[in-house]
């Protein structure tokens, strides 16, 4: 798959992750929290995310 270069990932683990460059193969991501009322970053979770 090509990346996306609208897409930034760090997440080495990730599936759709480039490696190589830190971007997404994915055309798009779902974004979604595990939190009723998120108030940090740490509350946000990429939902797209599979292990690599």
């Amino acid at each position: 798959m090509a990346k996306n270069t609208c897409i930034h990932c760090t997440v080495s683990g990730c599936k759709y992750n480039t490696q190589s460059d830190n971007f997404c193969t994915l055309e798009a991501v779902q974004i979604g929290t595990h939190e009723s009322n998120p108030k940090v970053p740490e509350c946000v979770d990429c939902q797209s995310f599979v292990k690599g």
